[in-house]
């Protein structure tokens, strides 16, 4: 069941996202994008500190440190 909530919250909040990010010029836009996948990221490695995976963690702190 959590497979089918997850990705429907996901969604949820990537819409309002993206349609509050459509209302501003193109660099804007990528800035306000840009800043809410490190956001993002960073809630991925409280979910790694929280469910303690550690090769999860690891993924995703390299990504940020990508980023």
């Amino acid at each position: 069941m959590l497979n089918l909530v997850w990705p429907l919250l996901g969604i949820g909040a990537a819409i309002p996202l993206l349609l509050y990010a459509q209302k501003f010029t193109y660099p804007t836009m990528q800035k306000i994008l840009g800043t809410s996948l490190v956001v993002a990221a960073f809630i991925y490695i409280g979910f790694g500190l929280v469910w303690g995976d550690f090769l999860w963690l690891m993924i995703e702190v390299a990504g940020v440190a990508i980023k």
